[in-house]
């Protein structure tokens, strides 16, 4: 049974496959062995290339998470999802040597608390400071507490920017369901002891809105926002950008003029400001659109962040580099969850 694999499509899995009929849907299901379905998730979740200790640390974490939420899909039908909303799990083809090698060197191996599993979450790098589970997700674990992280502080995406316009942000707000009419400032209200976002105030010509950590990465993308440890300041002012040049039908050449000031005329020579609406040049004969909507404002937002992801628990990035500086995977686990014990239990 070691070798046995099953085909669904293009994709190998392991172990056996069950079939669950819900009304029109079909969900499949992998039927696999705990170590054989960390063979899928860890070369996900981690990059193979990463140091064996680091691939051992990442192995037992992942080791933890899943019998610690075996039962996150429980009500339909099956125990976890191949996504990041539980672990990402690929199946056989995604396998890696060394990721299997990890995997079967801490076989049995697991993260405990006073005699208890820990629920061993992790993210890709936190910054240089892990967070507190209770200001994530409220609950409140001894072992999830925040810690320097110095092994983090330079790798990938440990420091990023995010320029994003006001109509943009006004678009994806809208699109989320929050409507303040045009955005014209954001205020970061509150924060983790840690220095990340808890919320965030979003003002517009229609009121405002304040917006909790889980909501803010929802409304930008948490491929954009790459974490909620982040400062933000507004660029730009109703000043810029409020100028356009247009040919009147007498003239060759183009004259400049302030919008601000400007109207648009229309077939029945009735006058419109041209704030925020679509701007036109209008000569003898017609009136021809140039483009979109105008952004009247100019203004965009610089959003300056630290980390990728939630920065609870360990740090992928951190293990990587602590790795290289000759830590073991036990001294890499227990950096990144206070007062645990690593222990093995052949279940």
């Amino acid at each position: 049974m070691e070798n046995h694999f099953l085909k669904v499509g293009k994709d190998r899995y392991r172990d056996y496959i069950r079939f669950l009929s819900n009304g029109n849907e079909l969900t499949i299901i992998n039927h696999v062995k705990l170590d054989h379905y960390l063979y899928g998730v860890v070369p996900s979740e981690m990059p193979s290339s990463f140091p064996i200790e680091a691939l051992k640390a990442q192995a037992i974490a992942a080791r933890n998470y899943t019998l610690r939420n075996v039962n996150k899909h429980i009500k339909e039908g099956y125990n976890l999802c191949d996504t990041v909303h539980c672990q990402v799990y690929s199946g056989l083809d995604w396998e890696k040597d060394s990721t299997n090698k990890a995997i079967d060197e801490t076989k049995g191996m697991y993260i405990y608390y006073n005699g208890e599993l820990i629920d061993a979450v992790y993210h890709s790098t936190s910054g240089g400071y892990t967070e507190d589970s209770s200001q994530v997700w409220g609950n409140d674990f001894p072992y999830l507490k925040p810690v320097e992280d110095i092994y983090s502080k330079d790798s990938p995406n440990s420091s990023w920017t995010l320029q994003i316009s006001s109509s943009e942000l006004n678009k994806r707000l809208v699109s989320a369901g929050v409507n303040v009419g045009e955005v014209l400032d954001m205020e970061v209200l509150e924060t983790t002891s840690a220095g990340r976002v808890q919320k965030l105030k979003v003002k517009g010509t229609l009121g405002e809105q304040v917006l909790g950590s889980s909501k803010i990465r929802a409304i930008l993308g948490s491929a954009d926002l790459k974490s909620t440890w982040f400062s933000v300041r507004k660029e730009g002012s109703s000043g810029e950008n409020n100028t356009a040049y247009v040919l009147d039908g007498n003239n060759e050449k183009a004259d400049k003029i302030n919008l601000n000031n400007a109207h648009i005329i229309d077939g029945q020579n009735k006058q419109t400001a041209s704030r925020g609406i679509i701007s036109r040049v209008i000569n003898k004969n017609n009136t021809e659109t140039l483009g979109g909507l105008y952004n009247h404002t100019g203004q965009y937002y610089i959003i300056e962040g630290k980390g990728y992801g939630h920065g609870v628990g360990m740090s992928q990035w951190g293990a990587k580099k602590m790795a290289e500086e000759g830590y073991s995977y036990e001294e890499i686990l227990k950096h990144y969850y206070s007062g645990v014990d690593i222990l093995y239990n052949d279940w």
